[in-house]
Order: structure tokens, then sequence, then C-alpha cells
């Protein structure tokens, strides 16, 4: 059997894990969908994986979270020094329509994508594409 792509999910908003989670578990492909509410657990997750080499195939990070945000989450991954942070695919999902973000997005080291919330089908069909196609 087919391994299933690894997804962490991480918003603070508890309705957008539950839409986003919905799509992406309606795609064919198998699918396993982890979440966390904020950028601080979502770190944490992180290097618990890290320990045991089990890292998501893709992580799907919101930037405006309490705690730790979502940038200073990708700061602290890179802090990590890491080489394996670079093999999960990071794609920002945000309401920001600030430029800026989207400009620091295209040119993160760490960032595949930015997605405008909410998550959509079709989004979620590229993104599956991208990990089939890098597995």
């Amino acid at each position: 059997m087919e391994q299933p792509f690894r997804i962490l999910l991480v918003d603070d908003d508890e309705a957008t894990l539950y839409l986003h989670r919905f799509f992406l578990q309606r795609h064919p492909a198998a699918i396993e969908v982890s979440s966390e509410m904020d950028g601080f657990s979502a770190l944490n997750k992180i290097k618990e994986l890290l320990v045991d080499d089990d890292l998501p195939d893709a992580l799907l990070l919101d930037l405006n979270m309490p705690k730790l945000s979502g940038w200073e989450l990708l700061d602290a991954l890179i802090a990590l020094n890491d080489p394996r942070i670079r093999q999960m695919r990071i794609v920002l999902i945000s309401t920001s329509a600030n430029p800026d973000d989207h400009n620091r997005a295209k040119a993160h080291p760490l960032v595949s994508s930015f997605i405008a919330k909410p998550l959509k089908k079709d989004e979620v069909n590229v993104l599956i594409d991208s990990l089939e196609t890098s597995a």
C-alpha cells in the first residue's frame, strides 16, 4: 500500500482548520492530516518529528497567529539548521493582502508558495500534484 502524504496544518482558527482538513481529505490521494493551533505548538511538534525523523511532506502555515507567528516559526525553523526542514513543502496560507507579505514569501528560502485563505479545491490539487511529482 502506498504511504499517505502527511500534511501539518497550522492555524489559530478552528473553522479554517476544519475547512482545510475537509478539502485535503476529499482528495483521492491518501492524505494524513494533523494540525496545531499556533506557531509555538507547531515548532514543538516539528522538533519532535525531527527526533523521530518523521517530518510531514507539507506544512500549511498561517501567518497571523498568537504565541509565535508564521514568520517567527519560519525563522525558528531556519535556526534549527537541519537540512531535513527543506524537504518539507511549506505553503503560507493567509488572509493578508499586504504586498510585503507576498514579496517576503517569494523571497523566503523555505516557502514554496503563498495562497490566500481559504484553501480551495484546485489549490489542493496543485499541492498534492506537486507532492506526487517530488515523491
